[in-house]
């Protein structure tokens, strides 16, 4: 094999990681352009009352940076045998069930959200056992998600105790 055609082969890895971050993160932003367009971030009102919630655009913008760790994952996944392949079936599960979770919650009812969460950090740690088998590189660049979505949970709990709180 000469240089040409190992950098032939880098480059077209290359192009596949940006094609993977591109599905991933194309996916998230239509989704985000579909909630901020049709209002639905407005019923977790009560979750952005809270001073330490971050404003709707942050929490968009870190989906679609989580979601561009997802396609990395999933492209670290793929080369590695069967096993891998069935790991990177588990990242594009994750992506599937984050990508339905404001459907699920009809339109983030936070009731709802605050268990889909719950279920939510169990699919993501068991999604992260799963991957760590096969690569902890790709297992790297999952974690931030584990991170995110557990600050997520808390929110969800907490404002949903402030909104009980309020109604009695």
């Amino acid at each position: 094999m000469s240089d040409f055609d190992g950098h032939s082969a880098t480059s077209a890895r290359q192009v596949g990681l940006l094609k993977h971050i591109a599905v991933f993160v194309g996916a998230t932003i239509a989704l985000n352009g579909i909630i901020f367009g049709f209002g639905f971030d407005r019923s977790a009102d009560a979750a952005s009352r809270l001073w330490w919630a971050p404003p709707g655009w942050a929490i968009g913008a870190i989906w679609v940076g989580l979601f561009a760790l997802y396609a990395v994952a999933h492209w670290l996944l793929l080369p590695r045998g069967e096993s891998g392949r069935r790991a990177a079936g588990w990242v594009r599960a994750i992506a599937v069930w984050e990508l339905a979770y404001p459907f699920l919650t009809n339109g983030f009812d936070m009731r709802i959200g605050a268990w889909l969460n719950v279920i939510t950090v169990m699919f993501t740690i068991l999604l992260l056992w799963r991957v760590w088998r096969d690569s902890r590189i790709a297992f790297g660049w999952l974690l931030p998600s584990l991170a995110w979505i557990c600050f997520a949970t808390v929110l969800t709990f907490v404002a949903l105790q402030g909104v009980h709180q309020t109604v009695k």
